[in-house]
């Protein structure tokens, strides 16, 4: 066995100088010596084969160092990059967990979400049906008011029906005393004491026709008050009272109006020039007062009265400003006069006689 590993030693390296025959030679003293002898190689010899053997084994460690470096470079670089990859992979798990939990927020948002939008869907199907009720409640308001609307147009014809009644009815009866009275002064002219009681009777409508305007006031009160309650003046086919107060009593054109429907009447609608004169005529007793608030207003660029019919027949002083939407009695000038309906002034209230 060992000289098969000599000779095998001699064949991988032919750099050595001694063959397998000398070896051979030399066993036989390794066997037949005794125990303790020990062989001296001269030292000569020892040297020259190192030296020859060296450069031999030196050439033949390289490729194995090298292979040695090589493999701690893959090591080195395996460890490397299986660090990076492992951190690489560790932060890429922590950034699909993140995104998990992102979308799971995100999921839980969108549920949250849809559930907002149904109960905003309810609440806009409860905000479209009280809609609709409130819609067909205007429309019913509307229609009502319409009708109402044209109850009071009629109720207005009919009112003025009734006062051009009331006018002929009244015209009558005078034109009656009239042609009575020409045709007693006529035809029976015999007769003077009636001619007298006529002459008389006469003279004092003139008489009172040229007395003071207090005595006046006085005398068509008295005369009149069998048709309104007591307070308030009958002139035509309507009750009037003129409201004279202080200053610190008086009212706005708002205030005025609310006081005389709590009297079941309105502010004074004036129709037509006698109406206007008795007014005035009727005004003229107070004393400090500026006007009297009557029942005309302008909206809207036109003037209407507090029954709804349009103005017509037109009493200005002076034109009124943009500014003045109420309008006053002036007694000193016998006309209107347009002011802020915040000023105070006395009011005059008017509503149809009692039931004859």
């Amino acid at each position: 066995m060992k000289r098969v590993s000599i000779e095998q030693t001699v064949t991988n390296n032919p750099s050595v100088y001694f063959s397998a025959e000398e070896h051979e030679e030399e066993e036989p003293d390794y066997v037949n010596s005794a125990a303790g002898t020990v062989i001296k190689i001269p030292a000569s010899s020892d040297k020259k084969t190192l030296s020859n053997i060296s450069p031999s084994l030196c050439k033949s460690c390289l490729p194995i160092a090298v292979c040695w470096a090589i493999l701690l470079v893959i090591m080195t670089l395996r460890i490397h990059f299986t660090t990076v990859i492992s951190t690489k992979l560790r932060n890429e798990m922590k950034a699909s967990e993140d995104a998990k939990q992102r979308i799971t927020d995100v999921v839980k948002t969108n549920e949250n979400l849809h559930r907002s939008q149904s109960d905003v869907e309810v609440k806009i199907d409860k905000l479209y049906q009280a809609y609709t009720v409130l819609e067909n409640n205007i429309t019913n308001l509307w229609e009502e008011n319409r009708q109402l609307r044209e109850e009071n147009r009629q109720l207005i014809a009919e009112n003025q029906k009734l006062r051009e009644g009331n006018q002929i009815s009244t015209v009558t009866p005078h034109l009656a005393v009239t042609n009575l009275s020409w045709t007693t002064h006529t035809h029976n002219r015999t007769q003077t004491h009636l001619f007298h009681s006529t002459t008389t009777i006469g003279w004092n409508d003139q008489s009172i026709n040229q007395t003071s305007p207090q005595w006046k006031y006085n005398y068509r009160k008295k005369r009149q008050s069998e048709y309104c309650q007591t307070g308030w003046i009958h002139f035509q086919s309507s009750c009037y009272v003129i409201n004279h107060r202080e200053l610190p009593d008086q009212k706005t054109w708002e205030d005025a109006r609310d006081d005389c429907r709590g009297k079941n009447a309105d502010l004074v609608v004036i129709e037509y020039p006698e109406e206007q004169d008795f007014i005035y005529n009727s005004s003229l007793v107070s004393l400090g007062m500026n006007g009297y608030w009557i029942g005309l207003r302008g909206e809207n660029g036109s003037w209407n009265w507090v029954s709804g019919s349009r103005l017509i027949k037109e009493y200005w002083i002076q034109p009124p400003g943009d500014s003045q939407h109420c309008v006053t009695s002036v007694k000193e000038t016998k006309g209107w006069k347009a002011v802020s309906c915040d000023v105070k002034n006395g009011w005059i209230c008017e509503k149809n006689t009692l039931s004859f």
